[in-house]
């Protein structure tokens, strides 16, 4: 197994593609895609869990932050990644549901 999964869960909270994250780990991009695509792929679940801790990592810094009244600019930046967050849910729902 050439592939670091906590490095990779990194690389995909940072925001790469799949396809970056292939060539990173040189691996062919078309090979990659191939398992990546598959709904139930351990590199889709890694790469979907590293997307989601990056993300309720931050969400729930701010919603702390905001309620506690640290910040009033927390609260524009936790409604931001609302919008992202259920943008991406219906765009899933799309097309996976």
């Amino acid at each position: 197994d050439s592939i670091d999964w906590d490095n990779f869960e990194k690389l995909a909270a940072i925001g790469y593609k799949p396809k970056d994250i292939a060539a990173y780990y040189q691996i062919p991009v078309a090979e990659f895609l191939d398992e990546f695509t598959l709904q139930d792929s351990l590199t889709r679940g890694h790469y979907m869990h590293g997307r989601l801790i990056y993300s309720a990592t931050e969400g729930t810094y701010l919603l702390d932050q905001g309620m506690a009244g640290n910040n009033p600019a927390q609260a524009v930046r936790l409604d931001r990644l609302r919008e992202k967050i259920d943008w991406q849910n219906a765009l899933d729902d799309l097309v996976y549901d």
